[in-house]
């Protein structure tokens, strides 16, 4: 893409910059945004984590692009050229006694154009990095609860898919203790929770999603979701 001689970045993304569909530019059949979004969302899905969120952005703009969207996704290739030497690194932590797989799940408000909130997620096994992701939720969400409700939804998913990989590559049939999920919004934990279920205007709509978690905890011992500070949360990063 021309890129060799850019200058390096420090961070995929310009903090604070807003993106916003722009209809009325011609700009976006002369650029080859749409070949490095593709680029960079191979890297995001393989072996940069690092810039999952920001492709995430990126990809929302294939149309209705200026180049103030250019400007950005060149900023990611310089960011990506300054960190060229980093990797993930698979291997355990030598002084654990038993490697587990656990994970960390984070939303944000809404995204930059509607009330529509962005769900991440990141696994490790021991110390590993194993599976994150980055996403636009597709629904509409009405209070922080519910966001932070799709994206332990979306979280424990993935966890439970990682668990039958586990015992898959493995070979065991051996029942594997709840995997934990950590959150940072005590008052959605408490929610899921709760042993009498309440009917309320704010979230009789997201019942069966609930009950859906709420089961995977409590009865079939498949998931534990613990609270975490904000400061320790590593899914922060894919929100």
């Amino acid at each position: 893409f021309n890129l060799t001689d850019i200058r390096e970045r420090v961070q995929p993304m310009t903090p604070g910059e807003i993106l916003r569909r722009n209809p009325n530019n011609t700009e976006d059949r002369k650029l080859p945004y749409m070949n490095m979004v593709g680029a960079l969302r191979y890297a995001a899905d393989c072996t940069r984590p690092d810039i999952s969120f920001t492709t995430a952005v990126l990809a929302r703009f294939l149309t209705n692009l200026g180049n103030e969207h250019y400007d950005a996704v060149k900023v990611c290739f310089a960011y990506l050229k300054r960190t060229k030497d980093y990797w993930l690194t698979l291997g355990g932590n030598e002084n654990a006694k038993e490697l587990s797989i656990y994970g960390y799940s984070d939303a944000d408000g809404s995204n930059q154009d509607k009330a529509i909130v962005t769900v991440g997620y990141v696994f490790k096994y021991g110390t590993s990095t194993i599976s994150w992701r980055s996403k636009k939720s597709e629904l509409n969400t009405l209070s922080t609860y519910e966001s932070e409700l799709y994206a332990l939804i979306d979280a424990a998913k993935e966890a439970i898919h990682l668990r039958h990989l586990y015992n898959e590559v493995l070979d065991t049939s051996s029942r594997l203790p709840p995997t934990i999920l950590y959150c940072d919004n005590l008052g959605t934990i408490k929610e899921i929770l709760k042993e009498e279920k309440e009917y309320k205007n704010n979230t009789k709509h997201i019942d069966r999603c609930q009950e859906w978690l709420r089961q995977r905890i409590t009865e079939l011992k498949e998931i534990q979701v613990i609270w975490i500070e904000t400061k320790l949360q590593l899914a922060d990063m894919f929100t």
